[in-house]
């Protein structure tokens, strides 16, 4: 018995031992300490190493996808490396502890290349977690939908604290072609949604989310996108929507379809973007627009700059700088925004064809030889009567003129704002309200008892290009007519167009307050 128990205890130990070798193999779990870093080398790592140092890297998405990480965790990619395939982390931080996926080391941005797959990067029932300092492509020989990064929730409840911050993602060869729904709307260069799966008992919800200083180009489908879940668009409280939703600061410029579409949110504020050339790599895409809303309450619009957004067909394209679309509720602000050259105009709203429209507020923008290549054939088209529009500039020196729409729209008021149009018609309906309005180039409408027509006197009027610093030429000079010629509006906002203080007496008209 001795013997054969030494046997045993031989071949126990020599389990262990082979246990021992082979434990690195074994794909990771949960099993790791919080609070870790891990480095990720692709030239030099090994995944069996422990990768909790530069010496002792991993090598490869696949092991930092088989890893749940945990709060307070960083996976840290060598400067200048390539991975290909799809980065999809696991794991959830805290908002004490967040977790991390960054670069380490000087040099180029890591580089994630999804080669074709339906993501480069996921991000799926996460909470509390970093995506910064990456270069994301993912190009194919072929369309189909495909994204640079991927947030979903799917029946996880209310996700807090997503931010993705100085990605550049280029080079996705996503779909942008409007005749095939799902595949238009299920990809971006930046695509956030939820999945049911069926069930609508645990709905997902985002709160806290944050894009901020991408930078998003050369891609074939559209540049930042909201989408939801049927069960969100029957939500009339609005309590499923996403909150506290900021997209900053984000170049997206060359995409394939809409450059910024805001969805499924309360109170979103898209600030300080500039979209350029929304649609110019996509085909047959439609109703695109530089960046519009749809089912969101009471969002801002500020600070933003939309220039060249193309179309395909007049009779079915939007393709204005902004809009306001269907299931949005209470009141809309677009504000101290720069818009020039758009082939669709410079806003529409479609508000009426969802649920309680709400108000649209425009105030303190400036539109420059937007045209009106639309299917209203009209610069501003809105189909809501709770419109107000004061304290813009909407300038126009090409042939193509300026128009509002006086067939769907009915009832909007302008007030405070200047109509420079010299080289082509001007269309100012009489169903519309206006009041102490400045017009240059054209017979002023009959309706505006006090409105001025006159040379504006800008300081160097139609000299805008792209930048939102290239439009101080519609600054007033000081013997302007516009100098405090204006009507006091109750609540008007808190600056101009420059962040001058507003009025004290009665305010200039148009987008500059002369201090």
């Amino acid at each position: 018995m001795k013997g054969r128990n030494g046997r045993l205890g031989k071949l126990l130990l020599t389990a262990v031992l082979l246990l021992g070798m082979l434990w690195p193999l074994i794909p990771a779990d949960s099993a790791y300490a919080a609070n870790t870093t891990y480095y990720v080398d692709d030239t030099n790592g090994l995944d069996t190493n422990s990768g909790t140092s530069t010496g002792a890297a991993w090598k490869t998405l696949g092991k930092v996808n088989s890893v749940t990480l945990q709060p307070g965790d960083k996976v840290l990619f060598k400067s200048g490396g390539i991975w290909t395939g799809t980065l999809s982390p696991k794991g959830s931080g805290t908002a004490a502890s967040r977790i991390t996926i960054d670069k380490y080391a000087s040099g180029a941005n890591p580089v994630v290349n999804g080669n074709g797959a339906a993501q480069a990067v996921l991000i799926k029932n996460m909470e509390y977690v970093t995506v910064q300092n990456l270069e994301i492509t993912n190009d194919s020989a072929t369309i189909a939908k495909r994204s640079g990064v991927f947030v979903l929730g799917q029946n996880a409840g209310t996700l807090n604290g997503i931010y993705l911050r100085n990605l550049n993602i280029h080079d996705v060869k996503g779909w942008s072609d409007r005749t095939n729904q799902d595949n238009f709307y299920g990809n971006a260069g930046i695509f956030v949604t939820v999945w049911t799966g069926g069930d609508n008992t645990n709905l997902s919800r985002f709160n806290d989310l944050r894009i901020e200083n991408n930078n998003i180009h050369d891609i074939s489908t559209g540049g930042i996108y909201f989408g939801g879940a049927s069960a969100h668009l029957s939500d009339t409280t609005g309590n499923s929507w996403y909150t506290n939703v900021a997209i900053r600061s984000n170049i997206v410029n060359k995409t394939g379809a809409d450059g910024i579409v805001a969805g499924v949110s309360k109170s979103p504020v898209i600030e300080r973007n500039t979209v350029l050339d929304a649609g110019i790599n996509g085909t047959n895409h439609q109703w695109i627009a530089g960046m519009w809303s749809w089912a969101c309450m009471d969002p801002v619009f500020q600070y933003n700059e939309v220039a060249r957004t193309h179309y395909d067909i007049q009779s079915t394209s939007d393709s204005m700088a902004f809009d306001t679309d269907v299931f949005s509720r209470g009141t809309h602000i677009f504000q101290y925004n720069y818009s020039h050259s758009n082939k669709g105009g410079f806003f529409m709203s479609t508000k009426e064809l969802g649920v309680n429209g709400g108000n649209n507020v425009v105030r303190y923008n400036i539109s420059q030889n937007d045209s009106h290549y639309h299917w209203s054939d009209n610069t501003i088209s809105s189909l809501t009567g709770a419109t107000s529009f004061y304290n813009n500039v909407f300038f126009n020196n090409t042939t193509q003129g300026f128009k509002i729409d006086g067939v769907r729209s009915s009832g909007l008021s302008f007030k405070n704002n200047i109509f420079y149009v010299n080289n082509g018609p001007a269309a100012l309906p009489s169903n519309h309200t206006y009041s102490h309005n400045l017009y240059y180039g054209f017979t002023p409408p009959a309706g505006d008892a006090n409105g001025i027509a006159a040379d504006p006197q800008f300081v160097n009027p139609g000299t805008g290009s792209d930048g939102r610093a290239t439009a101080d030429g519609y600054r007033l000079k000081a013997a302007s007519p516009a100098v405090n010629s204006g009507t006091v509006i109750a609540s008007p906002g808190t600056a101009d167009f420059w962040g001058n203080p507003l009025f004290a007496g009665a305010p200039d008209i148009g987008a500059h307050e002369r201090p």
